[in-house]
């Protein structure tokens, strides 16, 4: 539950702009072996989202309005064979991240946002003090969130680093 949790904090921490109160059907159509393309059918359910089903992970490109959420994680089971491990939202409107909260608790969102928020100041205070992105991921400042934020391909390392260059970015504009 943390993947989903962080990957929807990350990346959206919105919180939907519209819900509707009727049932919407889910279609799904084979893309490739491991990818289905998912829409709403008869009704509205948001914009398309992509399920991307790997040996070792479950990921769901955007989750679409609010009212499809458990019918989305009931559908996505049952394609995938386990539950979704993580959320990308591309955008921040209801139409694709409306289904977070049906994803995740919001116990577990805002333990996400803090460790984030966290994470951010532990990473602006090296960059602070003028240290280099090598020193800093030397230093690792991310190792108390190792053992329960780190899956394989996002380490503590990796996010370190991605937080330095958005720092960078953010300078830059």
């Amino acid at each position: 539950m943390r993947n989903v949790t962080l990957s929807i904090a990350m990346l959206a921490c919105a919180s939907t702009a519209f819900a509707q109160n009727f049932p919407v059907t889910l279609k799904s159509t084979d893309v490739i072996p491991g990818m289905f393309m998912l829409e709403g059918e008869g009704d509205f359910a948001g914009g398309n989202m992509t399920l991307l089903v790997g040996d070792d992970r479950i990921f769901l490109i955007d989750d679409g309005i609010e009212a499809i959420g458990p019918n989305l994680i009931e559908t996505a089971a049952a394609l995938a064979g386990r539950p979704v491990d993580f959320v990308i939202n591309t955008y921040v409107h209801g139409d694709h991240v409306g289904s977070n909260a049906a994803l995740a608790s919001k116990a577990d969102l805002q333990a996400a946002v803090d460790m984030l928020a966290d994470s951010q100041a532990r990473v602006a205070a090296l960059v602070d003090q003028g240290m280099s992105e090598e020193d800093i991921v030397a230093a690792n400042p991310l190792a108390l969130y190792h053992d329960d934020w780190n899956w394989g391909f996002i380490t503590t390392e990796r996010m370190t680093r991605t937080l330095i260059r958005s720092m960078a970015a953010e300078q830059a504009e």
